[in-house]
């Protein structure tokens, strides 16, 4: 993440150009075709535990509930409600930790990929991704590093 995050800067920088970040479990989503139901965006964030956001979607209108959590597998169905859509692939290694009532009330999207121009209008960004400088820029870690997570440890927030 850091080499990446600096490659973009150092490009921005010597082109004059401003950095367009998008959150991978929004583009999750937003490369998705969505129909109205309620969507956890799902990436591993190893050790047992997985980067979520949840989102509820009707018509056009896409309602972030929460965003950019880590959660313990051990706790993934403490979230899940009556029918849900997961879209990323960050389950496939936990299914084996789930309840069979648990996994009956996901319902697995394959991903595909669109244009970057579906993307940027899809109703989970509507056009609004924000340009930033590239000295403005600053990655957005959601999990602490390993020898920060032995000082103070992740914890979910719903």
């Amino acid at each position: 993440l850091r080499v990446g995050v600096s490659f973009s800067k150092t490009i921005a920088f010597s082109f004059k150009l401003p950095i367009c970040s998008i959150n991978q479990l929004d583009l999750q989503l937003a490369s998705t075709p969505l129909g109205d139901g309620s969507y956890i965006s799902v990436m591993d964030a190893q050790k047992n535990s997985v980067f979520i956001s949840r989102f509820s979607v009707m018509g056009d209108a896409v309602e972030t509930i929460f965003s950019n959590q880590v959660l313990p597998i051990s706790e993934f169905e403490s979230i899940v409600n009556s029918k849900n859509k997961v879209v990323g692939k960050g389950l496939s290694l936990y299914k084996k930790f789930l309840s069979s009532s648990v996994l009956d009330k996901l319902e697995f999207c394959s991903e595909e990929t669109f244009s970057l121009e579906h993307i940027f209008n899809s109703p989970i960004n509507a056009g609004s991704i924000p340009e930033q400088q590239w000295f403005e820029f600053q990655p957005l870690y959601i999990k602490a590093s390993a020898p920060e997570e032995k000082l103070k440890p992740t914890t979910f927030q719903k």
